[in-house]
């Protein structure tokens, strides 16, 4: 919704435009998740189903139902929707801005929705290749899951993940962005405390988040090596964050607060965003327990 809806409506707002560069992209990627809705639910409604949980993990998906092919094809459009979306985000932003491409000439929502659209970009082919692979699995008896034809489960695990935490960002960054241009209005200033560094910031997370995968996969069975690589980059992530976390309350600084709806939401955002890093902090250091 937040990279989806809200794009569109303050995208051509904060560019000064009336609309996308490709309105007619825009709009097949919108009508392409009315079929990928369609099969998602028709699904739901089929005896038999599935029972894999949300990770599709094999080798629970090992075996021959229609209702896997129905959801594997449901992602598929929905991936093509989001790249359509991210590549028509990124051609407005530069063409828009007619090639004055600096960091100060655009807002940090602006920035958010570009590391957002290179991140679809990056991530959706990595989950497509995998679910492919599941289709094949099923349906051609491949064996890239299937220990029985010398494939490895573990695999898959590598190539969700592989997306799944970028996915993470490409949630939280548009909502970023979102936070930074409220704070930055009820704060009355010209512009947001550090905005290079807020900028840097994103970008970091961005990257960051294409090297942390395996910390989903701590009890798999990795070396301690491998472990030990994983938890110190999941706490290095933790310094763009805090900076934005800082960034945010030097904004917020020096202003008499306003009891507003708005106040509350931005106050509740950073609140429990400072105590979902902690968590994740600790989180991170799980593999010492388990050693």
């Amino acid at each position: 919704i937040i990279i989806g809806s809200l794009s569109n409506w303050l995208l051509p707002l904060m560019l000064m435009s009336s609309d996308l560069i490709f309105p007619r992209l825009n709009n097949f990627s919108f009508w392409l998740l009315l079929p990928s809705l369609l099969l998602m639910m028709f699904n739901m409604m089929l005896n038999n189903n599935i029972n894999t949980g949300w990770t599709l993990y094999p080798p629970l998906i090992n075996q021959n139902f229609l209702t896997l092919n129905f959801i594997i094809f449901s992602l598929h459009l929905n991936g093509i929707s989001s790249i359509f979306s991210s590549i028509n985000f990124i051609s407005s932003i530069f063409i828009i801005n007619n090639n004055n491409f600096f960091f100060n000439n655009l807002s940090l929502y602006i920035w958010s929705i570009i590391i957002t659209s290179i991140l679809l970009i990056l991530s959706i082919p990595i989950l497509s290749s995998a679910i492919t692979m599941i289709i094949l699995d099923s349906n051609f008896n491949m064996h890239f899951f299937n220990p029985l034809g010398n494939g490895n489960p573990i695999l898959y695990q590598h190539l969700f993940w592989f997306f799944g935490h970028p996915e993470v960002y490409i949630l939280i960054l548009p909502g970023f962005g979102i936070m930074s241009q409220i704070m930055n209005q009820e704060s009355g200033k010209i512009e947001i405390f550090s905005k290079i560094n807020m900028i840097y910031a994103m970008i970091s997370i961005g990257i960051l988040g294409f090297i942390v995968w395996a910390h989903h996969m701590f009890t798999i069975g990795l070396d301690i090596d491998t472990q030990l690589y994983f938890m110190t980059a999941t706490m290095i992530i933790a310094i763009p964050t805090s900076i934005k976390i800082f960034s945010w309350m030097m904004t917020l600084n020096g202003k008499k607060i306003m009891f507003s709806s708005i106040n509350f939401w931005s106050m509740g955002f950073i609140i429990m965003f400072t105590m979902g890093g902690l968590t994740g902090i600790m989180l991170s250091n799980s593999i010492i327990d388990m050693n």
